[in-house]
């Protein structure tokens, strides 16, 4: 920006920085740290040509998530309910959508229920509705786990 042109400064927190679940406080806590400062700092930097998005996928295909999915039992089930990223999704979406239209915030996900879904959690975080909602996707979610280890552990002949 020495130059008087602009720039864009792109973060990535989770989906989980606007849909807390149990079980998951410290990676969660980090990802909201993230989306805050980034919000933050784009409010300092408004009208400097210096812009800022946070970028907040849903559960992606990386190492994370398989050692995730290996753990019966997570709270990290709630990642487990619908089909997964990969990363050249995200990829598509920075090129195509952040880079461009320079959002403060977006939210990359499979279905629009379940980005939606996201932003109503955040906004009411301690309604019984979204807990009951939260803990029926948990639930969806490890019984999908567990049939994913069971063909897992059926293919590869664990016993």
């Amino acid at each position: 920006k020495k130059h008087g042109g602009s720039c864009h400064i792109v973060n990535f927190a989770s989906m989980g920085a606007v849909a807390p679940c149990k079980g998951m406080g410290l990676y969660l806590g980090a990802k909201y740290g993230c989306r805050g400062y980034t919000l933050c700092a784009a409010k300092d930097y408004w009208g400097t040509g210096v812009y800022l998005s946070v970028v907040m996928p849903e559960a992606i295909k990386t190492g994370m998530y398989a050692n995730q999915i290996n753990n019966p039992g997570s709270y990290a089930g709630l990642a487990f309910g619908g089909p997964l990223l990969d990363v050249t999704d995200v990829e598509w979406a920075i090129v195509n959508k952040v880079l461009p239209e320079r959002p403060r915030e977006y939210i990359i996900g499979t279905s629009w229920v379940r980005v939606k879904g996201a932003r109503m959690s955040d906004m009411f975080s301690s309604s019984w509705i979204l807990n009951t909602a939260e803990e029926y996707m948990l639930q969806q979610g490890l019984k999908y786990q567990a049939e994913y280890l069971k063909k897992k552990k059926k293919k590869l002949k664990i016993r």
